[in-house]
C-alpha cells in the first residue's frame, strides 16, 4: 500500500530546500491563510466573551437587586455556560495557533491541527447557539414576540 503524501508538507519542504521564489510565495500564502483563520477565530471568540459576560453581569445584577422575572435562572445559566464555552474555545484556539506555527517550523501538517480546528469551531458554535437561545428567551420574557 503506497504511503499517503501530505501536499502541504511537500510544498513547505520544497520552499525551504529550493531557491524558487514562486514556491516560497506559495508557502507564505498558506501561512498567511492559517494566520487569518486563527485571527478570525479569536475575533469571534472575543465577541462571544463580551456578549456572554455582559449578559451574565446583567443577570447577576438582577439577582443582587432582587429583581425577579420568570426566566432569570435559565438566562443566568445559559449566559454562564456560553461564557464557559467561549473560554474553552479560546483555549482550543490558542492550541490551534500554536499548531499552525509548529506546522511551518517542522514542515508538516499535523493531525492535532485539524482536531483543534474542528473542536474550536464546534465549541464556538455551541457558545453562539447559547447566545441566540438567551437572546430569544430574554426577548420573549420582555414581550418582544
Amino acid at each position: 500500500m503506497p504511503e499517503e503524501r501530505d501536499p502541504i508538507k511537500d510544498m513547505l519542504s520544497l520552499a525551504i530546500t529550493s531557491g524558487r521564489d514562486d514556491v516560497k510565495a506559495a508557502a507564505q500564502a498558506v501561512k498567511a491563510h492559517y494566520d487569518a483563520i486563527v485571527e478570525q477565530q479569536f475575533k469571534t471568540i472575543g465577541y462571544l466573551l463580551v456578549a456572554h459576560g455582559g449578559g451574565l453581569v446583567s443577570c447577576i445584577t438582577f439577582v443582587k437587586d432582587k429583581i425577579e422575572f420568570p426566566a432569570l435562572k435559565a438566562c443566568t445559566s445559559f449566559f454562564a455556560y456560553g461564557f464557559l464555552a467561549a473560554l474553552v474555545a479560546y483555549a482550543l484556539t490558542v492550541i490551534l495557533g500554536q499548531e499552525g506555527r509548529a506546522q511551518f517550523i517542522f514542515k508538516g501538517h499535523t493531525r492535532l491541527f485539524n482536531v483543534m480546528m474542528l473542536l474550536s469551531n464546534l465549541v464556538v458554535g455551541v457558545s453562539a447557539a447559547l447566545l441566540m437561545i438567551n437572546i430569544t428567551l430574554v426577548s420573549h420574557t420582555l414581550g418582544a414576540f
